[in-house]
């Protein structure tokens, strides 16, 4: 039974007889018509949620709030729009085909934001969460972010345990997968409202403030700095566990320690990454996964002989338990191909491991995964080196179908056979569609906080020349911007 479902028959029932004590008038909210400190009280959190959530999962999600963080429940008060709010005036201006003026609401909601000690932002399921389907959930996220107020982000219990159960099953990419989608899909202005009115004005308010961009990247980057933080935390609890499976942790340990690194936390992601690599058998399948890890972020981090030392420790551990024939051993001698391509030497030795790598993805019924999109994008870098642009083009449409037909062509992978995409295109005078391919691949990803790089900064400067080129002087300002900031960041003037 959802909120919707249930406030005609409960909570709007609970008081027509009741008079209002702030109009005086009868027909009063649900918490003016319970007494008592074991259940009202001055509200120490504000709850932002949907109303199409179901009551036993709100339920649920605010009493495992209350264990984790040590509360008494029936000490602990919480506002709650459809609680607090008169339901009786709500419908009664509907009937009379009024409406109770959006300021009205908007300066509530905003006075409870700033009261509360903290926001509680109810998100279910984890995997697309309805929560930012809601523009006033969105909005209250937003607020609540920019005046620094204190947020946290609660699931039902079962949502929790389907999130980390997510890190250790064999198919759990495919659920990781899924939150670089959320994070690169957020977008304000397709969330929708019960009332249009309430729709355009909070639009309205949006754009005359933040604007659009700016709330998308500052609630995508919140969910993205809790996904790690409660992944991170999960690790801990793991490795802390007496009857945790080594061989699981390790494999979780490899989840986050790869997210963190896609974000460019490279220093949180080796201290997860040696965690695993202490509790588990690094004689084992996950022990060269975790090495093949390790040398991803010592490569991102420019320490390329320290890559490629970690990736021949992975390959030997592969070959001596016969393990060549597999997805994990593909991805790393894709990866000992990059080492090669990268210090310009053997690239034609490069390119027959790309294809032994394909071979490998053909033998276990493999080509339709993302390993073997990267790989392909991958031989398209070193047939650009070696001036094969109509085959490195050739791999690069392969790799972005692959993609488009997993759906996962906006994660930040599928971000990068775009911008390579769009360098191609460059390179083969096809201006337009080489911005159009920039533009999309960069826009994915400051959506999912990828943008950590110098080569980053220097593919938005070229994206900022190819706008100008076609008289887009928005999409310049807009990619300049990016690009100050990204080199800002990495400390760079570019």
């Amino acid at each position: 039974c959802t909120v919707h479902a249930m406030e005609p028959n409960v909570i709007r029932a609970k008081g027509p007889a009741v008079v209002c004590p702030r109009d005086g008038r009868q027909g009063a909210a649900y918490v003016d018509c319970i007494h008592g400190e074991d259940h009202t009280g001055l509200a120490q959190f504000m709850l932002s949620y949907s109303w199409g959530y179901r009551v036993i999962d709100i339920a649920a999600t605010l009493v495992q709030f209350c264990q984790d963080t040590k509360r008494d429940p029936k000490r602990t008060y919480i506002w709650i729009c459809c609680l607090c709010v008169n339901q009786h005036r709500v419908v009664e201006s509907r009937a009379l085909g009024t409406s109770v003026p959006f300021e009205e609401f908007e300066n509530k909601f905003r006075t409870c934001v700033q009261s509360a000690e903290s926001l509680l932002v109810m998100m279910t399921p984890w995997i697309a969460p309805k929560y930012l389907e809601r523009i006033w959930c969105v909005f209250e996220t937003f607020t609540a972010v920019s005046i620094n107020k204190h947020i946290y982000i609660l699931m039902p219990p079962e949502e929790s345990r389907s999130l980390l159960q997510s890190l250790v099953d064999s198919e759990g990419e495919l659920g990781l997968n899924k939150v670089w989608q959320l994070l690169s899909r957020l977008d304000v202005e397709k969330a929708q409202a019960s009332s249009q009115t309430d729709l355009d004005n909070i639009l309205r308010l949006i754009k005359a403030g933040p604007g659009p961009a700016k709330l998308n990247k500052t609630v995508s980057s919140f969910i993205q700095d809790w996904l790690l933080t409660t992944f991170e935390r999960e690790v801990d609890r793991l490795v802390e566990s007496s009857d945790a499976d080594p061989s699981s942790v390790t494999r979780v340990c490899c989840r986050v320690g790869d997210f963190l690194r896609k974000t460019g936390r490279f220093d949180r992601a080796m201290t997860v990454l040696e965690k695993g690599l202490k509790i588990g058998n690094l004689h084992s399948a996950e022990g060269g996964l975790i090495l093949m890890t390790i040398g991803h972020v010592k490569r991102n981090r420019g320490d390329w002989d320290g890559a490629n030392e970690a990736y021949e420790q992975s390959q030997v551990i592969h070959k001596e338990l016969g393990l060549t024939v597999t997805l994990t051993y593909s991805a790393l001698l894709r990866n000992i191909a990059g080492v090669k391509v990268h210090a310009d030497v053997d690239l034609y030795d490069a390119i027959a491991l790309y294809f032994e790598a394909i071979e490998i993805h053909r033998q276990t019924d493999t080509m339709l995964t993302a390993d073997a999109a990267s790989t392909l994008r991958d031989l398209a870098t070193v047939r650009t080196r070696i001036d094969d642009l109509p085959g490195a083009l050739a791999s690069l449409e392969q790799a972005r179908e692959l993609r488009e037909q997993l759906g996962n062509l906006d994660s930040p992978d599928g971000a990068l056979v775009l911008i390579d995409l769009g360098r191609i295109s460059h390179k083969l005078d096809k201006g337009e569609m080489a911005k159009k391919f920039l533009a999309q691949g960069m826009g994915i990803r400051a959506m999912t906080g990828t943008m950590t790089t110098k080569a980053d900064g220097d593919t938005l400067e070229l994206l900022v020349n190819l706008c100008l080129e076609f008289a887009d002087y928005a999409g310049a300002k807009d990619a300049l911007g990016k690009a100050i900031e990204v080199y800002t960041r990495v400390g760079d003037p570019g």
